[in-house]
């Protein structure tokens, strides 16, 4: 995974676990992401990818969050 990672130019980075519950809202938006968008979905294309992952972050946050 680290070969990976350095030939596409991207870093990992650390969540900074200052409250308890960051770490499950994270994991349940990971495990939402893949049941509900990944499996769920097929791509052509990167840009169709970014575009449909933006559609449906946007309404995952509006379902999780509705204020």
């Amino acid at each position: 995974m680290d070969c990976r990672i350095g030939v596409m130019n991207t870093t990992l980075g650390y969540i900074n676990n200052i409250k308890p519950s960051l770490g499950a809202r994270i994991e349940r938006f990971h495990q939402s992401f893949e049941a509900e968008f990944l499996s769920a979905s097929s791509f052509l294309t990167l840009a169709q990818f970014r575009e449909l992952a933006s559609i449906w972050r946007m309404n995952y946050n509006e379902r999780v969050n509705p204020n």
